[in-house]
């Protein structure tokens, strides 16, 4: 299979169409009988090929067969999963090869996998096999940390790791990541983790809480994807996966919670951000863009998780009502000098203030006064509606 000749191939878009593996009635297939083999290619396919040509595609369809096979029923949407936490980040082909033939609880690689290093390397080429290898020392880790000694209450879906634990396994991860003298390995077995979480929470969701003998393996994944995983995540830059992990635990820990806060955001939060995002872009299309000294604009926007929702509710004894970024709108511009971009910086504040009633008390101007660390911004809460975001 030709990895080699596309591995540079990037996506032009991230946006995609909603397929039939984005749909409810997928989704319950996962956890009714069970979705086909078929049916995991047709869906990985249309995931992939978006933004990548049919000879990475048969690559990566290749290597779901055969991890396929190897996966108990439960595991199985994890190669689902894990593709699509990938294909975010426009994940090359060799990555995902190694995603595939790496899911689920089996070794990737020897008698249990089903196929050998020097296999791998003739199918797929010698980067994916050292992935493979990275993958499983990366999983041989967190086995370590897994099976020493951990403090809480196993009744009480809340295991703790001891800041001990904690160190060893930051140590052990990051070691392996200076060992292979990239973030590649790392980022993949984070993903890895995320689906992982991703699919515990849906299970959560759909009513099919792991009880039992599963408890004790739920508290303690829960535990690693806070305390371990999305710490690393966050080091490495990869803020959805970061998200991700952390829903996932949460949804273990404090689903009750956590099902409340998100219908709570999706009511209030997104639909307050795609509404003003929209004016505020049409807005800046009008005054802004017209600058022949701006060089780059960009406008994002973001509905607060639920598990970042609930710390702060806890950590500042705030009702949902009382908290004013559930919602929140970023706009990064520069210019072709630092003064220039200063002033464009306070316009789009002018802007905002213009559009919407800004919040007293609550703005912070860190473009006249950075931070330590260089970061220049202003922070704003502004009121639509009578909803507040920041």
């Amino acid at each position: 299979f030709p990895i080699g000749e596309y591995s540079g191939v990037q996506s032009s878009s991230s946006s995609q169409q909603v397929g039939f593996w984005q749909t409810e009635r997928f989704w319950k297939a996962v956890y009714g009988p069970e979705v086909s083999l078929s049916e995991t290619e047709a869906a990985v396919s249309e995931i992939i090929s978006s933004y990548l040509p049919i000879g990475c595609v048969m690559a990566v369809c290749a290597a779901v067969r055969h991890r396929w096979q190897r996966l108990g029923v439960k595991e199985r949407p994890l190669l689902l999963l894990a593709m699509a936490e990938l294909c975010r980040l426009n994940a090359q082909a060799s990555d995902l090869v190694a995603v595939a033939l790496s899911a689920g609880s089996p070794p990737a690689l020897g008698d249990a996998a089903g196929i050998e290093r020097r296999q791998v390397e003739a199918a797929f080429g010698s980067k994916v096999a050292m992935l493979l290898v990275d993958l499983q020392q990366l999983a041989a880790i967190e086995r370590t940390v897994r099976t020493t000694p951990r403090e809480g209450d196993p009744a009480s879906r809340e295991a703790v790791l001891s800041p001990g634990q904690v160190d060893l396994a930051m140590a052990l991860l990051t070691a392996q990541k200076t060992q292979g003298k990239s973030s590649e390995s790392l980022i993949l077995f984070l993903a890895h983790k995320a689906a992982e979480l991703r699919l515990f929470s849906l299970a959560i969701g759909t009513g099919l809480i792991f009880q039992g003998e599963d408890l004790e393996d739920l508290q303690l994944s829960a535990a690693m994807g806070t305390d371990v995983f999305a710490p690393l995540a966050n080091l490495l830059g990869l803020g959805r996966i970061k998200d991700e992990l952390e829903d996932g635990a949460f949804a273990i820990t404090h689903a009750e919670d956590r099902s409340a806060l998100r219908a709570l955001l999706a009511r209030d939060g997104e639909g307050l951000m795609l509404g003003a995002a929209e004016e505020l872009r049409q807005a800046l299309e009008a005054e802004i863009l017209g600058s022949r000294s701006l060089t780059a604009l960009r406008v994002s926007g973001r509905a607060k998780t639920a598990n970042s929702t609930w710390k702060k509710m806890r950590k500042k004894q705030l009702q949902f009502h009382e908290v004013l970024d559930s919602a929140a709108l970023r706009v990064i511009l520069d210019a072709e000098d630092a003064a220039e971009a200063e002033r464009l910086c306070f316009a789009v504040r002018d802007l905002v203030a213009e559009l919407w009633t800004l919040a007293p008390g609550r703005e912070k101007d860190y473009v006249s006064n950075p931070k330590a660390n260089g970061y220049r911004s202003l922070h704003l809460v502004a009121i639509r509606e009578g909803k507040p975001f920041e």
